[in-house]
């Protein structure tokens, strides 16, 4: 954190269903502008619940740093109007969507920051890699207990 960032917080709005690495090195990327980064998880099943996701990004986030916070929220950020009411005080949004951000900026929050995502990561690919390693997995377990 440097002197400039102190007392400064944002919150980030993501669905990060299972966490990524370039979502991840976005967010390490401004880390040091902020005090306190409430990372707002939407509360949308898309691999697996928004419970196991909030967990997958706190082993991640939360285990050497309080400079980061995991909350779950029904908010579509890409969408919504109004936010729910356990969505924090802060400083600043940001976002890695250019939908989230055009959204956010025509309602009027003009705290809206675009954060550049890591040329060459490509969010869909980690997906994509996840479920097929679940789905080998769950074969061969399969396998194995058939064998047996």
């Amino acid at each position: 954190m440097t002197e400039e960032s102190k007392g400064i917080t944002a919150i980030f709005p993501v669905i990060q269903n299972p966490p990524t690495f370039g979502f991840l090195m976005s967010l390490y990327s401004i880390a040091d502008n902020f005090e306190k980064i409430y990372i707002v998880l939407q509360n949308k099943p898309y691999i697996f619940s928004a419970e196991v996701a909030k967990k997958h990004l706190e082993a991640v986030l939360c285990k050497y740093s309080t400079k980061f916070v995991v909350i779950i929220s029904n908010t579509d950020f890409s969408e919504d109007t109004t936010f729910d009411e356990n969505i924090p005080p802060y400083d600043y949004i940001l976002t890695t969507s250019i939908k989230v951000y055009s959204n956010l900026l025509s309602k009027g929050h003009s705290n809206t920051r675009i954060i550049s995502s890591l040329k060459g990561w490509n969010e869909t690919m980690h997906r994509i890699a996840y479920l097929r390693s679940t789905i080998y997995d769950e074969l061969k377990a399969k396998l194995i207990n058939f064998k047996q």
